[in-house]
């Protein structure tokens, strides 16, 4: 690759690492290939890699790539620092190796000679390119930086995430405050964005991942104020709003977003989980299971605090959510095995599910039947009220279609199942419901 252009601007570029390097040049060059192989000898644990910029402006005196610098006619000392090469074409020439036959797909890191989010990379924007290009091919990178300039990149990285394997890793020198040098507050930066990646770690795997977004809209206040609120922070700050200031957004943000979420969540129950839901769509789940009893004990549970309910039947299990109570204060606890892909699986037996009751100590069995997913019309009485109903210390509270309440007054007795195996017919009327 030739030299083709040298370019002089002043340092930083807004996004650097705060410290003053006047002076850097940077040198404009053409790479004939992007992606690079690593030698086979190598005891890297990876094959490729891509670096858009050679030489770096963080200066850092123990880099093991200054050495780099010499293959390219300059000094591994003070050119390293404040001659940086840049691959101009990196972007455009990422996106034609990508797409040639012979390219497999391989894992490519970056950050491993020099960092990509170093001062340049706040005018080039070569390294945010390189990202959409990789995820828009699906194919898996990792970063390595000690720059908090990669939060500003965080809309790609969390767009390539959602179509293959994305990792980041920060470099942190140290977290003792004595050692620490002038422009410290960048030290307190990476932290800072390290945090914001474990954010999104924590939220990508578990609650967003884990919860229908669209169909619970409390959710989506907690993704705001995980994901959304931080970077918003992290913007104001760049933009030179003061601590104070800064801290008041922040705590009025998370007052509206916990009050609105609140909002949401309760009229998504009330529209969604009621047996009076106005003009409710009767093609969509739960609107079946609702006729069939469960908007009975949602209304029911909605009235209740703080109770602890034991939960009968896969139908109850799949549709849990307006079990929980006008305030979310109910504790609800499925009685059955939970399988794999958040998979429920009943308990057959009954003396074993007589026993799981006597382990929990439950103020109350909410028994529903088994969901049929292919017919949930087709649903029959659940064999669970008829071996609750004669396990003794239970008060039949209320019963509508399929559904039962059951208030759990002592220790239920297990020997009552034999009862029920040695010929009581399944279904048979249940005593009076009580209040």
């Amino acid at each position: 690759m030739g030299i083709e252009q040298p370019t002089l601007f002043p340092e930083p570029d807004g996004w650097g690492d705060g410290r003053n390097l006047h002076d850097v040049e940077y040198l404009h060059v053409r790479a004939k290939r992007i992606v690079n192989r690593v030698p086979e000898a190598s005891r890297m644990p990876f094959r490729f890699t891509i670096n858009a910029y050679r030489g770096c402006a963080h200066a850092c005196t123990y880099c093991f790539a200054r050495p780099t610098h010499e293959f390219l006619g300059m000094n591994a000392g003070e050119d390293f620092e404040r001659r940086i090469v840049v691959k101009v074409n990196a972007v455009e020439k990422l996106r034609r190796e990508l797409r040639e036959p012979r390219w497999a797909g391989d894992h490519i890191a970056m950050g491993t000679n020099t960092d990509p989010y170093q001062p340049a990379e706040g005018r080039y924007r070569l390294t945010r390119g390189i990202i959409e290009a990789l995820g828009e091919a699906g194919n898996e990178f990792s970063i390595l930086t000690k720059s908090p300039m990669i939060v500003r990149d965080l809309d790609v990285l969390v767009a390539a995430a959602g179509r293959t394997h994305v990792r980041c890793n920060l470099s942190i020198g140290t977290v003792d405050r004595e050692v620490w040098r002038l422009g410290s507050i960048q030290r307190a930066w990476r932290l800072g964005t390290l945090a914001v990646f474990a954010l999104l770690v924590v939220v990508s795997a578990g609650a967003i991942g884990a919860i229908d977004t669209g169909r619970i809209p409390g959710t989506a206040a907690l993704a705001l104020a995980v994901v959304a609120l931080p970077l918003l922070l992290v913007f104001l700050f760049r933009r030179g709003l003061e601590p104070v200031p800064l801290a008041g957004i922040g705590l009025a943000a998370l007052i509206a977003l916990a009050v609105l979420g609140r909002m949401a969540q309760t009229h998504y129950l009330d529209e969604r989980y009621s047996s009076t839901a106005p003009d409710y769509p009767k093609t969509e789940q739960p609107a079946t299971e609702l006729n069939q009893g469960l908007g009975s004990a949602y209304d029911w549970a909605r009235e209740a605090r703080g109770l602890r309910l034991a939960l009968s039947g896969t139908m109850g299990a799949l549709f849990q959510y307006g079990l929980w109570g006008g305030d979310s204060s109910n504790t609800v606890t499925y009685i059955g095995r939970k399988g794999p892909r958040g998979s429920f699986n009943e308990i057959r037996e009954c003396p074993e599910w007589i026993a799981a009751l006597n382990d929990g100590d439950y103020d109350y069995v909410i028994t529903t039947p088994t969901y049929h997913q292919d017919d949930p019309a087709a649903d029959t009485a659940p064999p669970q009220r008829d071996w609750i109903s004669h396990a003794g210390n239970v008060q039949h509270v209320a019963s509508a279609g399929l559904v039962d309440i059951w208030k759990i007054t002592g220790t239920l007795d297990p020997l009552a199942c034999a009862a029920v195996t040695a010929g009581t017919p399944p279904g048979a009327p249940l005593p009076p419901a009580t209040k």
